[in-house]
């Protein structure tokens, strides 16, 4: 955990502030108290906490975040005492009307992103509890964004990406998944395909792309955006390669 808490800091530290964005927060890695390395979930880019976590954030033009700041990033990421990390998933399921712990109201039941996730986890057969979320790895690809929400501008894009590279192949590292969805489609993954992921050939109409990390025991799957898509047979799909 320490080379990827090192490589994240860095991140932090060389972004630099040659982009739009006036106020930044950060997303660190977040494993489920559950994960037993069945499923990390990897999605494009960050878009925030929602605005009203000061702690975990800084100001562009002030420059980069201090030491502190970049201490509560991680800690933001990492399990309380007896409290898994992702319950913030769960704890917002479903509900009608509820304000999330930034003050700003959101049911994850609406995210299809987290719905497929949900999904896949039960035929994978990891688990079909309440508790579903503590069985996952979550990260971005991109991982710095404005504490407002929304992608990331261009240029901050482009300013993380070489340490968003590094940081990803430390992520997979520590965390050492059976398994690596990437809900980003291969446009957006393509660009970090050279850390050494290894292509399978496919014909499929929402996988994108299948293969393996480096070491062959590590099954990969890059299916597009979950968002207006079917997503029974988004699911289905995804599973297909994964069981192959």
């Amino acid at each position: 955990m320490k080379k990827l808490k090192n490589e994240f800091s860095e991140m932090l530290k060389t972004v630099g502030n040659d982009f739009t964005e006036k106020k930044l927060t950060a997303l660190f890695p977040i494993k489920g108290k559950e994960y037993k390395s069945e499923l990390m979930v990897i999605g494009r880019a960050f878009n925030g906490w929602g605005g009203k976590e000061d702690d975990i954030c800084w100001e562009n033009k002030k420059g980069n975040p201090s030491k502190k700041t970049i201490e509560n990033i991680i800690g933001y990421s990492e399990e309380e005492i007896d409290v898994c990390p992702m319950k913030w998933i769960t704890d917002h399921w479903g509900l009608e009307t509820e304000v999330n712990k930034n003050g700003f109201e959101y049911n994850m039941k609406k995210s299809a992103f987290w719905r497929v996730i949900k999904e896949i986890l039960s035929e994978l057969k990891i688990t079909s509890a309440e508790d579903w979320a503590s069985h996952l790895v979550w990260s971005e690809l991109y991982k710095i964004a404005s504490n407002k929400g929304g992608n990331p501008s261009a240029k901050l894009l482009n300013a993380q990406f070489e340490k968003c590279k590094k940081v990803l192949n430390e992520e997979i590292i520590e965390f050492k998944p059976k398994r690596i969805l990437f809900l980003t489609g291969y446009d957006w993954f393509k660009d970090f395909e050279n850390l050494g992921f290894n292509r399978d050939n496919i014909e499929s109409s929402l996988v994108e792309w299948v293969g393996s990390y480096k070491n062959k025991n590590v099954k990969v799957v890059v299916a597009k955006h979950p968002q207006g898509k079917n997503e029974t047979e988004y699911v289905n799909q995804v599973i297909k390669y994964f069981n192959k």
